[in-house]
């Protein structure tokens, strides 16, 4: 059995697209499909359905999984050997959502690198079921993603929850409150406060996960938001919030990047039924992706990372990075 056949052939299974994937494996469609065909005449079975398009035969899942598992078992492999050969030299592949991986990667490959020159870090980023299945197929080490029910073949543990905040441009905020509401407002700030409290702004909204969470906050505290723009990500609605279109919530990790607009912002704790608004993050890896020594210390130094961001609070981070835009004060630098 050819190894790297049965590479070909797993990158072939996840795109089902000869074109896309011999593009991507820079080999000729006619080389990978030989590569194929091999696999095929070794098994003595169809893996492919070739027409009408490219799908999995059931002898093809099966070893597709045998495939995954078998490119789990030779990454272990050869961080091992690396460990042994070369002291600390390997590869540590994470994925996240883009926001997280903005925030946090900043705060911890720095240091990470400097005291392991020889590991590269490869990052990957996604939404929480692009994450959790690029986790599953072996193409990531560690994948943080939102709470959710996690398959048997993985090992979670909570990172931290991060509070959601309510972002609201100052000239948007006097336009629909008087100056002594506004005060009130920002009084209350630190202790958070309800939809309610907000509910004459415009809004920003998203589709994603915490969009869906939002929907049910917006529900249970009796508000219909007035609705301005719906998107995907805060990397979409942040910007317009700062262009006084419509106040947006986002999470405080959100907060941390220093090319993240902030200037003229109001950053509003949000509650929900009195109690803030926290979305948990986990760290997931396969149960069979035995972690090098390097990859267990940047799990540890993730660990305290999550740990400081969790209890620092979304006011804190913005007057840090109030002034000059440094991080003078904050635990968080």
């Amino acid at each position: 059995m050819d190894l790297v056949s049965i590479g070909y052939f797993r990158e072939l299974a996840h795109d089902l697209n000869m074109t896309r994937t011999a593009g991507r494996l820079f080999v000729s469609q006619q080389t990978l499909s030989n590569h194929i065909r091999r696999l095929e005449d070794y098994f003595g079975a169809p893996l492919l359905h070739r027409r009408p398009s490219l799908a999995l035969t059931d002898a093809g899942v099966e070893v597709l999984a045998f495939a995954e598992k078998l490119g789990r078992q030779e990454a272990n492999l050869r961080d091992a050997l690396a460990e042994i050969a070369e002291g600390e030299r390997g590869q540590l592949r994470i994925g996240a959502a883009p926001v997280r991986g903005n925030a946090l990667l900043p705060l911890m490959v720095p240091p990470f690198a400097r005291s392991h020159p020889r590991v590269e870090i490869v990052f990957r980023a996604g939404i929480t079921s692009v994450v959790t299945a690029m986790v599953l197929r072996g193409e990531i080490d560690l994948g943080i993603v939102l709470e959710g029910e996690f398959s048997a073949e993985l090992a979670s543990e909570r990172l931290y929850g991060e509070q959601v905040v309510l972002c609201v441009p100052e000239s948007l905020l006097v336009q629909h409150y008087s100056p002594d509401q506004v005060r009130q407002l920002k009084a209350r700030a630190p202790d958070g406060l309800g939809l309610a409290d907000l509910a004459r702004l415009p809004f920003s909204v998203m589709t994603n996960q915490l969009g869906q969470r939002m929907a049910g906050c917006f529900q249970r505290a009796g508000v219909e938001p007035h609705i301005a723009f719906t998107g995907s990500a805060t990397t979409e609605t942040i910007p317009l919030a700062m262009a006084g279109l419509a106040a947006c919530y986002c999470t405080q990790t959100a907060l941390i990047p220093v090319d993240s607009p902030l200037e003229g912002m109001n950053v509003f704790p949000l509650l929900d039924g009195g109690q803030p608004i926290v979305q948990d993050l986990y760290l997931i890896r396969h149960q069979e992706r035995v972690l090098p020594g390097y990859a267990r210390e940047f799990v540890d130094s993730l660990r305290g990372t999550a740990a400081t961001v969790e209890r620092t609070h979304p006011l804190s981070i913005v007057e840090a990075r109030a002034g000059a835009g440094q991080a003078e004060g904050s635990d968080l630098r």
